[in-house]
């Protein structure tokens, strides 16, 4: 009895507090530290600033967290300058609306101006930062034709120097097939050193690929692993996987509390069957306990289907 009341609480306590709008919203190279970085870019050097604003913008480089404001001070003092690093870095930010207002056309035409420095860079020193730029660029089409073939070489450069963000593109790349032959090994090999980097992409896709991949290893134990390391960073995919797989007994048992915590973090970044998944756990108490399906004043933010304006 005590484990059901529970259980009704934990389910009351999500709707109440869910707020579908309240999340709404995603290396440097070098073995530096976030201090060391800093204080480079502080002293005026151009890459160096640019690195750091990739950072600002990404918020994966460790003792940088992601903040916009900063990641637009330290591109725009980069760009100031001339660096090609530091135009593409504020050719994404106007392209994407991230920390600025968002500027395709603007974008567009820096990213045709900067390419071929950046691919004269890349080719010649074989940077990483350089390296991933060029092929983002050839990935996405941007600044010249789209060639997804010609992107993954230039990841494999950035990846093999360790750029973790080339590693995760390589992996989700030969996952699906895009732009590459698919493999499942390769996109093992590729995923691998990024999930364990903590790119929760990678992790929430290595996961998919030991649980059910059989051309790579099924293996249910590491991949819900994988899986729970994904969810903690936040990946709602991951949640709502690893939710699904603590309501069943696919793990070897279940845990409903678990289980409702990890839709729960999931509807909140508006995940529609996590969303779905909260309502008809509600559906199902209310009934146990004969309450109204439809309440007439239901807490605030608790309404699924009638989530706030941005």
């Amino acid at each position: 009895m005590k484990r059901d009341l529970l259980t009704v609480l934990t389910i009351f306590a999500a709707m109440a507090f869910f707020d579908p709008a309240a999340n709404a919203q995603s290396g440097a190279g070098e073995d530096l530290t976030a201090n060391e970085l800093k204080t480079l870019a502080a002293n005026g050097l151009p890459y160096y600033q640019a690195l750091l604003s990739n950072c600002w913008r990404r918020g994966d480089y460790p003792g940088i967290p992601m903040e916009y404001e900063a990641a637009v001070k330290w591109g725009k003092l980069a760009d100031a300058s001339g660096d090609p690093l530091g135009r593409y870095c504020m050719a994404v930010m106007n392209d994407n609306g991230i920390g600025v207002k968002a500027d395709p056309e603007s974008a567009s035409k820096i990213f045709t101006e900067v390419f071929p420095e950046l691919l004269k860079s890349a080719d010649k020193s074989g940077d990483p930062e350089y390296c991933y730029a060029v092929g983002y660029m050839y990935y996405a089409g941007k600044g010249t034709a789209q060639d997804k073939k010609t992107a993954s070489v230039y990841f494999i450069k950035a990846a093999e120097k360790g750029n973790e963000l080339a590693s995760a593109k390589l992996g989700s790349m030969y996952y699906l097939g895009d732009g590459v032959e698919q493999s499942m090994p390769m996109a093992m090999k590729w995923l691998l050193p990024s999930a364990q980097n903590g790119n929760a992409s990678s992790q929430y896709l290595l996961a998919i690929l030991y649980m059910k991949t059989a051309a790579v290893k099924n293996n249910m134990h590491e991949g819900s692993r994988w899986l729970k390391k994904s969810a903690d960073k936040g990946n709602k995919d991951a949640q709502f996987l690893y939710a699904s797989l603590l309501e069943s007994k696919k793990l070897g048992y279940s845990n409903l509390e678990q289980s409702l915590e990890y839709y729960h973090k999931a509807a909140l970044q508006g995940h529609p069957q996590a969303q779905e998944r909260l309502k008809a756990f509600a559906r199902q108490m209310r009934e146990q306990l004969n309450l109204p399906q439809n309440p007439a004043n239901p807490p605030s933010g608790a309404s699924v289907d009638s989530p706030k304006a941005e």
